[in-house]
């Protein structure tokens, strides 16, 4: 059954190579020179690509799911406001569990994470003090540990870094496995 806020389509071969080209200038605001897939960029909640090679050439399976409320969301939906969406804890919770992995990683190797993982475990991890009861009275202490982590980001200093970073994880701890 499907409904009306999603669509299905199959590219193949060359036309999956100007789809990905059409997706890669959607998002970054060129104009479209060819309308081959519908796509409404300002509407997309979630899109799934599916890619695989067929025959050697590429496969492009594409699912996208749009949002009901269209207009009025995309309107008036900013990063800080009520509407944009808020993901369910469990999910958020995976996120920054591999975000932490990926981190303690580098961090065993000496190196800093790089800017878009710091970016969104910071985004993240800020985000994880707006769910109530688990651990809420440390969320305060848990935001001041994540400023001093990223100064520490920012002056490139591995071992404040890396010093941050255990009081960090200590405090997951205490907070998620009582």
């Amino acid at each position: 059954m499907k409904r009306k806020n999603t669509q299905e389509f199959i590219v193949f071969g060359a036309d999956a190579i100007s789809f990905l080209q059409r997706i890669l200038e959607d998002l970054s605001g060129k104009v479209i020179s060819s309308e081959r897939q519908p796509l409404d960029f300002d509407r997309i909640k979630k899109l799934k690509l599916r890619i695989r090679k067929t025959m050697n050439q590429p496969l492009i399976e594409c699912k996208i799911k749009y949002r009901r409320d269209s207009v009025e969301a995309t309107e008036t939906q900013t990063e800080g406001s009520p509407l944009a969406e808020k993901p369910e804890y469990p999910v958020l919770k995976k996120r920054l569990k591999k975000l932490f992995q990926s981190i303690e990683g580098l961090l065993e190797e000496g190196r800093l994470p790089s800017n878009v993982e710091m970016d969104l475990f910071c985004k993240h991890a800020a985000e994880m003090t707006t769910y109530p009861g688990y651990g809420d009275e440390r969320y305060p202490e848990f935001l001041d540990l994540i400023r001093a982590l990223q100064q520490a980001y920012l002056k490139t200093n591995v071992e404040g870094f890396r010093e941050v970073w255990v009081n960090i994880s200590a405090m997951k701890k205490a907070c998620h496995h009582k």
